[in-house]
């Protein structure tokens, strides 16, 4: 799976001036899916955390905010239930459920399959677990994180009302960005696509990304 992964897929990101990498925005990461046809899939992450309200207690976990096509990106399949798909990506109740990691089922649900399609508290909104992973999935960060659910990134306004309109800012560079290369398509192809896909961007919207003069292409063997 790892060695699929490294050869299939890696991580775009934006490049500054003084030569540092930094995220993409919402709207950027919408325009490179639109653009290219070189990725297969391109999908984004963010870590975050919330508050699993208990009935005498609180548990703080982490996670990932993510794009719909995350779990197809990647790809996995659930160990039990199912994984949310693109369609969260258009409603906002859609959105309104989590997958768990195997750690997390473990640790906090007490290994009970039954705990599929239960609705948990999560910063005070209700999510309904529509599924848990394989025991060796940890998501995109598994050198030095092991996150304990993924949620929609549309849902991320639910979960802390000032994410409001964070999917929508180009000014606002926060998710980590994955593109699954096409069938065929080398990673010297994507990278030669992914600077023309930022110089068309910086024409377009120059008053945004006048502090960014590139993007690139990082496969995921470069970041060990």
């Amino acid at each position: 799976f790892l060695l699929a992964l490294a050869i299939l897929a890696g991580v775009v990101y934006a490049l500054t001036p003084e030569g540092r990498l930094a995220s993409l925005s919402y709207p950027d990461v919408r325009d490179l899916r639109a653009g290219t046809e070189l990725f297969s899939e391109v999908a984004t992450s963010e870590i975050f955390g919330v508050a699993l309200s208990r009935e005498r207690e609180t548990q703080a976990l982490w996670g990932e905010l993510v794009s719909g096509n995350y779990f197809e990106a990647l790809p996995v399949r659930p160990l039990l239930g199912r994984l949310f798909g693109p369609e969260v990506d258009t409603s906002a109740q859609a959105a309104t459920i989590a997958v768990l990691s195997h750690r997390a089922w473990r640790l906090h649900f007490d290994s009970d399959p039954k705990v599929v399609g239960r609705t948990v508290t999560l910063n005070g909104q209700a999510f309904t677990i529509s599924g848990i992973t394989p025991e060796d999935f940890r998501g995109v960060y598994s050198v030095w994180f092991s996150p304990d659910l993924w949620i929609p990134v549309a849902a991320g306004p639910q979960l802390d009302p000032a994410r409001r309109g964070a999917l929508e800012a180009r000014d606002q560079r926060q998710p980590t960005t994955l593109g699954r290369l096409a069938p065929g398509v080398s990673v010297a192809q994507a990278q030669a696509q992914v600077g023309t896909f930022a110089q068309t961007l910086a024409r377009i919207h120059p008053e945004v990304l006048a502090r960014y003069y590139g993007c690139g292409l990082v496969a995921p063997q470069l970041l060990k």
